[in-house]
């Protein structure tokens, strides 16, 4: 796979992923932040706060593996995220 065709990968696997985060409410444009050079796709969990997930997707798009799957992972990844960091934020809250 030459470079031009990855580059194409991961820019779809940035929209479909846009798409899926619109689905639970949230700003694409607020909570993702791209890195093309380094098919890196990070998300923000918390408003406000730091990207606190993040995937390296090149050698998946390598391979082949199907944009769909690798946008459920990452959303499914991202949503685990945030649950794990609103624990944080509440326990720390009853401190």
């Amino acid at each position: 796979m030459n470079l031009s065709e990855l580059r194409e990968r991961f820019t779809a696997f940035v929209s479909t992923v846009a798409i899926r985060v619109e689905t639970f409410g949230r700003d694409p444009a607020a909570v993702l932040i791209a890195e093309p050079e380094l098919f890196e796709l990070a998300a923000v969990t918390i408003p406000g706060q730091p990207a606190m997930f993040a995937m390296y997707v090149e050698t998946a798009l390598e391979r082949r593996r199907p944009i769909e799957q690798l946008a459920d992972q990452f959303v499914a990844g991202w949503l685990r995220q945030i649950a794990i960091d609103e624990g944080r934020r509440s326990l720390a809250s009853l401190s």
